[in-house]
C-alpha cells in the first residue's frame, strides 16, 4: 500500500495509471561457480512468478507484441492500478532464458510502444559489492544506471559510452520501506574483466547487472518515468535452501568480500551551510577539429599561402590533441568576409555567435540538470558567463528562456572576464548558495573564437597562439548548499574563495571589440608573471580558509589550463609532482584552452582520477584548490573539499 501511494500520487496525482514491470530475475556473484548456481536457482520467469500469482495477474494470450518473439506478458487490475509484467523469454535457437542487454532494449521499446506506461520498474536480482555496503538480501532502489563494458576512449563518445542515466526519484518509498540507495553498473558478461572493474569504480557502482542501464537508456528516449529495483545477489531464504546453497551462499559472500581492494570508501559529508558543486554538464560544437590537420586546414579555408607563416603555425607546441570549434565551411561559405583581412565583420560575427553560444550553454545546462536528477522548476538563480557575445538583453535571459525558466528567477551576467571567468562565476554562485537558503544555482559558460577568427597576417604573429590553442563549448555546474541526502549527491564543497588582480599589468591580457571583431593580444610575460605571484597567491587563499600549510603535493589541483607554459611553470614553482596537474593537462590536450568553460572539464577529469586513485588503493587528496588566470592579470581562487573520496 506505501509504493502504491507514491507510485500513484507523487507523480500522477490521479487514481488510475498504468505499471509496467520487466521481470529478468538473474542472481550472480563474482565467480563462475556462484553464478551458474543462482542461474540454476532462478530461471528467469519463476522468479517473476510469485509476483505474478500475488497480483493474481493472468497470462495475456495475444500480447500486443511480434508474434515472432517469445517475450511473455502478464497483466491484470491491482486495487486501482493496471499492471503489466514482461518477461523476455527463451531464446527461440537455444531455448535458454533471454538476457542481456540487447532483450532488455526490445522488449522495453516495444513494451512502451504497446502499453504506454507511466512508470517502469525494472526489478530482478543483481551482483553487490560488499565494500559499497551490499549484502544478501538487501533491497536497493538505484538512484542511477550506466553501463561498464562501452569504452569509446573519444572526448564525448566516452560520456555516450558510459550512458549515465538517472532513476525515477521515490524519496517517500524509500523512507517508508527502509531501502537502501545505490548505482547501478550494466555489462552483457557475467565475470568481471579488469577493465569492467575499473569502469564500475568509476561508475561508483554498488549493484552489478546485465540489463538496467539498457532500459533506462530506452525509458529515456521516451521520456517515462523510470525505477530501478534490485536485490544484490540474493539467494533463496526459506526452508529448502540445503547445506551446499548455504555454503555456495557464504563462498559468494566472501568473492563480494575481495572487491575491498578497489578502496570504494563512504562519502564525505559537507560543513553544513557550505555551498557545493551538486552537478557537472559539458557541450560542444559539432565541428571536431584534429591538430595534426589544423595547419593545412585553417590555411586553406582563409586561402593564405604564406610558407613562412605556416613554418610559424607548424612549430606552435601547444600539447593540444582535439578541439571543437563553431566554425566549419558552411560558415564560410555564407559569410566569405570573415575569411578576408581588414573587413567590417563585427555584425556577422555577433549574429552567428549569440545564437551559437546560447544553444551550446543549454545543451550543457540540460546534460548538468539531467546529472543533478532534480527538476528544472527547482533552480531558483543563473550565473552566465561568456566572452564570446555582446548584446542586450544579455545571453543570461536567453538560456533562461531556452531552458523554459521561471521568469522568477534571478540572473546574474558576467561579460568578458576571459580564462577567469568560470572560477569567477563559481565564486559569485558560492556566494548566492550560501546566502539564500534552499537555492539552487545554474552556473553556465559558454565560448566560441567565432568572435576573434581571422585569417593569418605577419603583423599579427600573436594570432597564431589562439589558432593553435583555443576551443569552443560550453560548461555547467548546479551548486547549492545543504544539499539533499536522498535527491542530490555533492561533489565538492567550496570552503573559501578569493580574488585578486595584480596592479600595472592590465596590458598582459589586451582584448578590444573592434569592427572586425576581437583584436586579442597575449603577452609572453604571463607565463612569468604567474609563475612569479602563485605561490603568494596560494598561501593567501588556504590562510582566508583558516587551514594550516599544507603540503602542496598533499592537495589536489583544479587549475584552469591556459596552456603548456603556465602549467608547467606552475608546477616548477610550487614543486607539484607531475600527476597533480594531469586532469588539467587532458583537459588542455581533449578541448584546447576553452576560456571559461575549461575548468569544468577539469573538474571532471578531477573525479575520474580521483576515482581511479581509489580502484588502486592510493591515497586521495581531500582537500586542494580551484584556480584560474585572466585578463587584469587577476587571479581567482577557491579552497574546495573532494566529496567524492
Amino acid at each position: 500500500g506505501k509504493s502504491r501511494n507514491l507510485i500513484l500520487t507523487n507523480r500522477h496525482g490521479c487514481s488510475r495509471r498504468r505499471i509496467l514491470r520487466r521481470c529478468y530475475g538473474k542472481s550472480y556473484g563474482s565467480s563462475r561457480e556462484t553464478a551458474d548456481f543462482y542461474r540454476r536457482l532462478h530461471p528467469m520467469q519463476k522468479e517473476a512468478q510469485p509476483l505474478i500469482d500475488r497480483l493474481r495477474l493472468v497470462k495475456d494470450v495475444n500480447p500486443p507484441f511480434p508474434k515472432e518473439v517469445t517475450w511473455v506478458l502478464f497483466n491484470g487490475m491491482y486495487k486501482d492500478l493496471n499492471i503489466n509484467i514482461v518477461c523476455p523469454g527463451k531464446d527461440a535457437t537455444l531455448g535458454v532464458d533471454s538476457v542481456c542487454t540487447i532483450p532488455a532494449s526490445l522488449v522495453t521499446y516495444a513494451s512502451i510502444q504497446a502499453i504506454k506506461p507511466d512508470l517502469i520498474i525494472n526489478a530482478g536480482t543483481a551482483g553487490g559489492f560488499k565494500a559499497k555496503g551490499a549484502s544478501i538480501g538487501d533491497v536497493y532502489i538505484v538512484s542511477c544506471a550506466a553501463f561498464h563494458d562501452r569504452r569509446i576512449p573519444v572526448p564525448v563518445l566516452d560520456l555516450y559510452g558510459v550512458g549515465m542515466r538517472k532513476a525515477f526519484p521515490t524519496p517517500n518509498l524509500i523512507k517508508e520501506l527502509n531501502l537502501k540507495v545505490g548505482r547501478l553498473s550494466t555489462g552483457d558478461s557475467m565475470d568481471m574483466s579488469p577493465h569492467d572493474k575499473e569502469s564500475i569504480t568509476a561508475n561508483d557502482a554498488t549493484v552489478k547487472d546485465m540489463e538496467g542501464a539498457a532500459v533506462a537508456y530506452v525509458a529515456d528516449i521516451f521520456k517515462n518515468n523510470y525505477n530501478y529495483r534490485t536485490h544484490p545477489c540474493v539467494g533463496p531464504k526459506d526452508n529448502d535452501v540445503s547445506r551446499e546453497n548455504s555454503q555456495k551462499k557464504a563462498s559468494l559472500e566472501a568473492e563480494m568480500g575481495s572487491i575491498d581492494a578497489a578502496g570504494l570508501g563512504a562519502e564525505k559529508k559537507p560543513n553544513p551551510g557550505k555551498a557545493t558543486i551538486l552537478a557537472l554538464g559539458k557541450a560542444f560544437p559539432h565541428q571536431l577539429v584534429m591538430q595534426e590537420y589544423l595547419v593545412d586546414g585553417y590555411f586553406k579555408t582563409t586561402n593564405c599561402d604564406d610558407p613562412e607563416l605556416k613554418q610559424k603555425l607548424t612549430r606552435k607546441t601547444t600539447t593540444v590533441k582535439t578541439r571543437y570549434v563553431v566554425m566549419s565551411e558552411e560558415i564560410l561559405r555564407k559569410y566569405p568576409e570573415l575569411a578576408i583581412e581588414g573587413g567590417s565583420t563585427v555584425k556577422q560575427r555577433l549574429d552567428i555567435c549569440n545564437d551559437a553560444v546560447t544553444e551550446m550553454a543549454v545543451e550543457a545546462s540540460r546534460a548538468c540538470i539531467k546529472n543533478w536528477g532534480r527538476s528544472i522548476s527547482d533552480i531558483t538563480h543563473v550565473v552566465y558567463v561568456s566572452s564570446s557575445e555582446a548584446r542586450l538583453p544579455g545571453g543570461d535571459l536567453f538560456l533562461a528562456k531556452g531552458l523554459g525558466l521561471s521568469p522568477e528567477t534571478h540572473r546574474v551576467l558576467l561579460y568578458f572576464v576571459g580564462c577567469s571567468g568560470g572560477v569567477a562565476g563559481l565564486r559569485v554562485a558560492k556566494d548566492i548558495a550560501e546566502n539564500n537558503p534552499g537555492s539552487r544555482v545554474l552556473l553556465a559558460t559558454s565560448e566560441t573564437t567565432i568572435i576573434g577568427f581571422k585569417p593569418p597576417s605577419a603583423d599579427r604573429p600573436y594570432d597564431l597562439v589562439g589558432v593553435a590553442l583555443f576551443g569552443d563549448g560550453a560548461g555547467a555546474m548546479i551548486i547549492g548548499s545543504d544539499p539533499d541526502p536522498i535527491s542530490e549527491k555533492p561533489l565538492f564543497e567550496l570552503h573559501t574563495a578569493i580574488q585578486n588582480f595584480l596592479p600595472d599589468t592590465e596590458k598582459t591580457i589586451d582584448g578590444r571589440l573592434t569592427e572586425n571583431g576581437i583584436n586579442f593580444t597575449l603577452s609572453r610575460e604571463l607565463p612569468q608573471i604567474i609563475e612569479d605571484n602563485v605561490e603568494d597567491f596560494c598561501k593567501k587563499l588556504i590562510g582566508k580558509a583558516g587551514l594550516a600549510q599544507k603540503d602542496y603535493n598533499q592537495m589536489f589541483w583544479a587549475v584552469h589550463p591556459g596552456g603548456p607554459a603556465i602549467l608547467n611553470r606552475m608546477e616548477k614553482r610550487l614543486n607539484l609532482s607531475p600527476e597533480k596537474l594531469s586532469p588539467s593537462r587532458r583537459a588542455l590536450m581533449d578541448y584546447g584552452n576553452a576560456s571559461s568553460n575549461s575548468i569544468v572539464y577539469v573538474l571532471e577529469y578531477m573525479l575520474e582520477e580521483s576515482k581511479k586513485a581509489r580502484n588502486l588503493n592510493e591515497g586521495e587528496n581531500e582537500w586542494g584548490l580551484i584556480l584560474a588566470f585572466g585578463p587584469g592579470v587577476t587571479f581567482e581562487g577557491i579552497v574546495a573539499r573532494n566529496l567524492d573520496v
